[in-house]
């Protein structure tokens, strides 16, 4: 059966914009607003459906690979054993690239909790810093994704700067598959 998603999003902004948004008091500002806002959402959702499953893709690598960062600092604490597991997991929720997304996002919801554990330890301070420095090294990226992500919500402070979503995508498609 056809995906029509994309189609019904459409619908729904255009049922919006054509019969709701004629009927909500045009003296009462925060209707007004509120109602651009979700017709603005709406045509951003539909614009970055077909984008979801590789959004959630790249956020499961770039999590494997702060995790393995980590996990080379910490690989003899008992505290890695945990974020061990989960990106065991991980791997194969990365194999399974087709599979389903929200499978995906629990496998990187994971990682994310073992990362935060390991994270609030009592480590030692060096480690602990060495620790947080591995996981700051890996945010530039992550910004760089949520800029071109959500580039036409027109927030970012300087959008000429930031990486059309499609060209992000070919780039981060093009980079050899992270390994555990």
């Amino acid at each position: 059966m056809t995906d029509h998603s994309e189609n019904s999003l459409g619908a729904v902004v255009k049922s919006l914009r054509d019969i709701v948004g004629p009927a909500v008091d045009p003296v009462d500002p925060l209707a007004q607003e509120q109602l651009a806002l979700s017709i603005g959402y709406l045509e951003f959702l539909r614009d970055r459906l077909a984008h979801v499953h590789t959004r959630a893709r790249f956020e499961l690598d770039h999590h494997r690979r702060i995790a393995r960062s980590v996990l080379e600092i910490v690989s003899d604490a008992e505290i890695a054993n945990g974020l061990r597991s989960s990106v065991r997991a991980g791997e194969q929720a990365a194999r399974d690239a087709d599979g389903e997304t929200h499978a995906i996002e629990r496998a990187t919801a994971a990682i994310a909790a073992d990362l935060r554990t390991v994270l609030r330890a009592d480590l030692q301070p060096p480690v602990q810093e060495e620790v947080e420095r591995a996981v700051m090294a890996a945010m530039p990226e992550r910004v760089e994704f949520e800029r071109s992500w959500y580039l036409p919500m027109g927030f970012d402070p300087a959008p000429d700067s930031a990486q059309p979503l499609v060209e992000f995508i070919a780039a981060y498609e093009s980079l050899p598959p992270a390994t555990d």
